[in-house]
């Protein structure tokens, strides 16, 4: 049977309705955040549903509304073709007006081949990265993916040149509930309260424990910047599968007491104004969207220089060079001797990130691309 877009439906409560497939898990990371932030503003115009990789964390399905439908399929990695079939049949068994697949690479290809009888659904594909961790996995599949693709959407210009090629994409900017992130002094004295600091310098690291994040070099230029600052102390917020390994190496090196873990947390905005300096020297980002936040918040930040300079979008924020630790930590300790005021400021640049504004430019688009659709479909 023909199922209907919500332009022609006759029904009641005939919003738009998409369905968001996550690719990666659904804990605190750069893709969940950025799709929990555009969701946030807009469930009262858009009926939402959700395809989740094998968990969700608590607190984000807490925020998840009852109206919303979440689907907690199996692992996509360790049980592809489950994960296929399941998929499918939630994509044919109810009607979406827009199916949409966020990933890091042309691993996409399994969610386009799940979803590939929706015809007269729009299908957008939007990837988050420049580099996959599955390289070679990510090269079998370029054929199919770029032969598949339709709507194609990107976190930043070089994620999708890096992934599409000569395609044409649409760049769809990160939103950021601005407000919230403002510094507060209320939040700086309950979470060194919490932690058990005083005075002490603290320098913030957020972000998956994975090859990407470059967590052992965070850990070995925070040794270095020990050396300036005595007294110091490094909070690391993030989960991941080489967490274990990092926590050893923190051992090994007795900087236990110097060093403090979070796994996960709903009050990010908290620890930006709880921290002093931002560490992020990560090895790659299509966006890095932690780094926007940090600035709005009115951190200080050292940036590796191997993020896009469109996430510059204030005067505090330092990108350097990643190959030596003890120059990364020489860079930080300059940083703290700025005494830089913590208080948020406003910057200009800050405006194409305003999550107010980009949810209506996003829902705007895809009433465009079901306009298209509806046409498409009416001439065959």
């Amino acid at each position: 049977m023909f199922k209907k877009s919500y332009l022609n439906r006759d029904e009641s409560g005939n919003s738009m309705r998409v369905l968001v497939v996550n690719t990666v898990p659904y804990v605190l990371n750069g893709i969940s955040s950025m799709i929990m932030n555009y969701y946030q503003v807009l469930k009262k115009d858009i009926s939402f549903d959700f395809v989740i990789n094998a968990y969700i964390d608590a607190g984000i399905e807490s925020k998840i509304d009852d109206s919303s439908e979440v689907y907690i399929l199996p692992n996509r990695k360790k049980k592809t073709l489950q994960y296929i079939k399941e998929l499918r049949k939630i994509a044919e068994g109810k009607y979406y007006d827009v199916i949409h697949i966020h990933g890091n690479s042309a691993l996409m290809s399994i969610e386009l081949f799940a979803v590939k009888n929706c015809k007269n659904t729009v299908i957008i594909t939007h990837n988050h990265n420049t580099k996959s961790e599955y390289p070679l996995l990510d090269k079998l599949l370029r054929s199919y993916f770029q032969n598949n693709v339709s709507y194609a959407f990107a976190a930043s210009r070089e994620s999708g040149a890096w992934l599409y090629g000569n395609y044409p994409f649409k760049v769809i900017e990160n939103g950021l509930d601005m407000d919230s992130l403002q510094y507060s002094a209320d939040n700086r004295k309950e979470i060194r309260r919490k932690y058990q600091i005083g005075d002490e310098t603290l320098l913030l690291n957020i972000g998956r424990y994975n090859f990407q994040k470059n967590k052992k070099f965070v850990i070995d230029s925070f040794r270095e910047y020990l050396q300036f600052d005595a007294s110091a102390k490094l909070m690391m917020i993030g989960e991941g599968s080489g967490r274990k390994e990092i926590e050893e190496y923190v051992k090994e090196l007795r900087m236990n007491q110097s060093v403090i873990f979070v796994y996960k947390t709903n009050n990010i905005e908290k620890y930006y104004s709880a921290a002093d300096i931002f560490t992020f020297p990560t090895k790659w980002e299509a966006l890095g969207m932690v780094i926007v936040e940090a600035q709005v918040a009115g951190l200080p930040s050292l940036i590796g220089n191997t993020v896009p300079m469109v996430t510059e979008v204030s005067d505090r924020s330092f990108y350097f060079d990643i190959s030596d630790e003890k120059k990364w930590a020489q860079k930080l300790y300059q940083i703290k001797k700025m005494k830089i005021d913590h208080e948020s400021q406003y910057d200009v640049r800050m405006d194409q990130f305003n999550i107010k504004n980009n949810a209506q430019e996003l829902k705007k688009i895809y009433e465009q691309m079901c306009l298209e659709k509806v046409k498409a479909n009416s001439k065959q």
